[in-house]
């Protein structure tokens, strides 16, 4: 008997080539159905026959079985064969649907085990497990990526990566184009396409195709609204969310270790385990979705119409993975949203310790943003929340670890390296009562469900926004923002600026004037590199001016009698 797992590589660099939501939705729909529907169909088995005995936890291989699923799911598939032969044969005809559906863009590669030996022998999947991925790991090493002749074609070639072009059919496309072929399959698998996976979300939404205004008038399908959902506010920008889940590799670690059934009772396990992992952040993110968009599915009773396009589109959605899309004023309440059901979805396999949690990154950019920059850095914000959070001792414990979040704006400037950018124009040193001190912008991330009242999402992040937010004119809180960038001097000065400006106004903008005026939390003291010792502060309300545009769209009405500049002489 061979035990074979098969594993996709290079999904994101794949589904993000493209700045075209239409063709990145076609990818996922690839990617999505490369194993999940793939090996179903090339073992002539419904595809949800593993899931069903997956609920029971049972894993059997009868004696006329020649091949069988284990489970699928986080970009890899655990599969069951009777002998070498048969698993050389369906391995070579998955590589070949892979090669075919992508142009060799997605990496299919796979390691294979000899487990007639452990049948009968009980405790023995963590050995077989480690073996196993130890072997996937080098074939990950050793294999190229495989990919069509560049240069080469009979007519053109693509002028981005020289690779042969061909026609787009003319059965969904408007008129004849030329595509290489991995533009073709995600074009040709967009159409006709609007789910994702399992998510089931309400009857009567469906997925925005494009969050460009000057396309979406262009849609004229009498089953949809037109719906005007980003703001003027927000200047178009949308939100690129990555959601990962905490701790999880250790738990199913653990969980593996402690199987001391015979290899197909843990089998039998480890299937029930990556089935509840998939279907649960399936489940919360489909819970997710229909709370958060519960308004727009509100407007359909004044309309008689049968379906409402939300602002969302889901990318990946693969094991504790989940990379989503949405209209920027929606993605904070999104991500609370995620984290809170998703604390309420145990996991039984786990036992004690089954409560969820993940951290998310978000990167906010504007429409003509390219994606796979903007998925680095939601990437990139997800890990630093993860970091972070353990390093001010949050995150610790497996049993009580925290969810967090981390956003960043990608402005004009901003570099793909976001520590590299946040230490440049996030950091000033200067003086506090006559001693050295470091000045941090951010306080991000945040974290959500503790009581500490600066890191805290709720008592933090959301407390600040209900200070300031509408409170006071809009012109001014972009005018504190700018001066909390050009340095520690000049956001004191603006905010004392502001408290003596507020002296003949109503009660709660001179309230939010003195919150303004003390822009900056002493952290600690610690001592820097040459051994002396400092004392460091947060800016307070940088992270929520920094984004309050998306967040609050319905300001206070501008200030038309000052444009928010101050002369400030020195600065440090």
């Amino acid at each position: 008997m061979i035990l074979t797992i098969y594993d996709l590589s290079g999904i994101q660099s794949y589904i993000f080539a493209t700045n075209k939501l239409k063709e990145m939705i076609g990818a996922s729909f690839i990617v999505n159905e490369a194993l999940f529907k793939n090996i179903p169909e090339l073992f002539i088995e419904e595809i949800d026959v593993w899931e069903t005995e997956a609920v029971l936890g049972k894993f059997e291989f009868k004696t006329d079985e020649e091949k069988k699923i284990v489970y699928i799911g986080g970009g890899n598939a655990l599969v069951m064969y009777r002998s070498e032969d048969t698993e050389k044969k369906y391995t070579r005809e998955l590589q070949k649907l892979v090669f075919e559906q992508t142009g060799g863009a997605l990496k299919l590669c796979t390691a294979s085990i000899c487990v007639k030996d452990y049948v009968e022998v009980a405790g023995k999947l963590a050995e077989i497990q480690k073996d196993l991925m130890a072997r996937l790991d080098d074939n990950k090493r050793r294999t190229p990526n495989i990919s069509t002749a560049k240069g080469f074609s009979i007519n053109a070639h693509d002028n981005i990566n020289f690779e042969p072009v061909l026609l787009f059919d003319k059965g969904f496309a408007t008129k004849s184009k030329y595509y290489k072929i991995e533009m073709y399959e995600k074009k040709r698998k967009k159409h006709g396409l609007n789910i994702i996976g399992n998510l089931n979300t309400d009857e009567r939404f469906s997925y925005v195709n494009s969050f460009n205004k000057e396309e979406k008038d262009k849609i004229k399908d009498e089953d949809l609204i037109e719906l005007y959902f980003i703001k003027q506010e927000a200047k178009n920008y949308l939100a690129i969310i990555h959601i990962d889940g905490n701790t999880m590799g250790i738990k199913i670690r653990k969980f593996v270790e402690e199987q001391q059934g015979n290899l197909f009772e843990s089998l039998g396990g480890l299937r029930k385990l990556s089935y509840e992992i998939n279907n649960t952040y399936q489940k919360v993110l489909t819970s997710t979705i229909n709370e958060v968009y519960a308004q727009y599915a509100n407007k359909l009773v004044e309309t008689d119409k049968i379906r409402i396009e939300i602002p969302f589109r889901p990318i990946i959605v693969d094991g504790d993975d989940v990379t989503v899309i949405c209209a920027a004023e929606n993605a904070f309440d999104l991500v609370k949203i995620f984290m809170k059901n998703l604390s309420k979805k145990p996991l039984d396999s786990f036992g004690d310790e089954s409560k969820l949690t993940a951290a998310a990154g978000i990167a906010f950019v504007n429409v003509g943003f390219p994606f796979h920059t903007a998925y680095d850095m939601a990437e990139q914000c997800c890990k630093n929340a993860k970091s972070e959070t353990l390093k001010r001792g949050f995150d610790g414990d497996i049993k009580d670890n925290k969810s967090s979040i981390d956003f960043q704006i990608c402005y004009s400037g901003v570099t793909n390296k976001i520590k590299e950018f946040r230490t440049i124009n996030y950091i000033f040193n200067g003086t506090n009562d006559g001693e050295k001190s470091v000045y941090k912008l951010n306080i991000r991330p945040y974290i959500f469900e503790i009581g500490n009242e600066i890191y805290s999402y709720e008592n933090g992040f959301e407390k600040n926004i209900k200070d300031i937010a509408n409170k006071i004119a809009r012109s001014k809180l972009k005018a504190m923002r700018n001066n909390y960038g050009k340095g520690v001097l000049s956001a004191k000065t603006y905010g004392e600026f502001l408290l003596a400006r507020s002296a003949n106004e109503d009660e709660e903008n001179q309230k939010t004037a003195k919150l303004l005026s003390s822009p900056f939390l002493f952290d600690a003291v610690y001592k820097n590199k040459d051994g002396k010792t400092e004392k460091s502060y947060f800016a307070k309300f940088f992270d929520v001016l920094d984004v309050l545009e998306f967040i609050s769209p319905d300001a206070a009405d501008e200030d038309k009698e000052y444009n928010g500049e101050i002369e400030v002489t020195a600065d440090e």
